[in-house]
């Protein structure tokens, strides 16, 4: 651009200010508009964080995070379990993050693919990496211990009620001639049936006992779960 061609448009905009088209407006004006764009991103990206560390927690507090462990009807599974109305919302969060970091220049400069792609990985990674910090609110759920609307939440995005339920997540409390009865973190007990010659899912590790923590892919008959596949996460003593 030449400089006459410069001239020119600054001419221009001069001239429309001085007639009234355009308002000038004061500096503070686009420092408040900056602010309140790096807040509401800030606010954005936490609940994003929120929603997809919950997803996470519960994936693996129910069992579900193991899913593809046990083959192809395990990860269907574990589709069929994920709280798809969270999983949404969370995409719209991210939606509006990009949005926002739009305004800025490190964001606009790129192409919208690659900013997309890093907002999603900073969101999956912090998401995965704060994802325990939900283990007191679902400690204190039982014992109504958290307010009204949030325990409320916990309980209609958690695992899964019984017996709809295709993972059960818990620790070995008593072995039975066919199967085991595990306890999970609220203190339930499922009782599991292993069927006649059924091949233990497990890494290394010697049939399931008392203590061990495991995880078991299964299907509810009566009161009960026939199990597909298990596998051990931790065994007692280590």
């Amino acid at each position: 651009m030449t400089q006459e061609h410069m001239r020119k448009i600054k001419e221009s905009v001069l001239n429309r200010i001085r007639s009234g088209e355009l308002a000038m407006r004061p500096k503070w004006h686009f420092v408040l508009k900056t602010i309140l764009a790096t807040v509401g991103a800030v606010i954005v990206f936490l609940a994003a964080l929120y929603l997809v560390s919950f997803i996470v927690f519960t994936a693996r507090q129910s069992g579900a995070w193991f899913g593809p462990a046990f083959g192809s009807l395990g990860f269907a599974a574990l589709l069929r379990s994920l709280p798809w109305t969270l999983i949404l919302l969370s995409l719209v969060f991210v939606g509006v993050l990009e949005i926002l970091a739009r305004r800025y220049a490190f964001a606009y400069r790129r192409p919208l693919l690659y900013s997309v792609a890093v907002i999603i990985v900073l969101v999956l990674a912090g998401g995965a990496a704060v994802a325990p910090f939900h283990r007191t609110p679902f400690r204190d759920m039982p014992m109504h211990r958290l307010p009204v609307l949030t325990e409320r939440f916990y309980r209609n995005f958690g695992p899964p009620p019984f017996p709809a339920r295709e993972f059960y997540r818990g620790t070995i409390t008593e072995s039975l001639s066919d199967g085991f009865v595990i306890e999970d973190f609220e203190g339930a007990t499922t009782t599991i049936r292993i069927p006649p010659r059924f091949p233990l899912r497990r890494i290394g590790a010697p049939p399931p006992a008392i203590g061990d923590e495991v995880v078991v892919f299964g299907a509810a008959s009566g009161t009960e779960i026939s199990a597909r596949g298990i596998r051990v996460l931790f065994i007692r003593g280590d």
